[in-house]
């Protein structure tokens, strides 16, 4: 039969944080192909300088290494054997930190690589 209202919203809420979670391993394995596969590559081209590569890929590691930090404590704030999954003040303490700043820089430097 049909679940209660409660049960309900519980299933939504597991099926929301199961995307979020899969969303971030996804994100994360990009970033680590966009850093193996395309900046390494790129490193050996005789007509690419370290200015384009610096500019191209402006923090691309430090947003590797948050992504890989953020997505362990994501895991272990959602951990099925925790009673309460707080995950909420994971994305609010690492706001206020400043920690998504990291995106902001690399979404502000996409027109200068775009030039380049």
């Amino acid at each position: 039969g049909e679940g209660t209202p409660q049960d309900e919203r519980l299933a939504h809420r597991a099926r929301v944080v199961s995307e979020l979670v899969q969303t971030e391993i996804d994100y994360k394995k990009d970033m680590r192909t966009l850093v193996t596969v395309y900046k390494e590559g790129m490193q050996s081209l005789p007509f690419v300088t370290k200015e384009n590569l610096d500019h191209i890929f402006v923090n691309v590691h430090e947003i590797l290494e948050f992504s890989e930090s953020f997505l362990a404590a994501l895991r272990d704030a959602v951990a099925p054997q925790k009673h309460e999954q707080l995950f909420g003040n994971l994305f609010l303490h690492n706001a206020l930190a400043g920690n998504f700043d990291l995106y902001i820089i690399f979404c502000e430097n996409q027109h200068i690589s775009d030039m380049t």
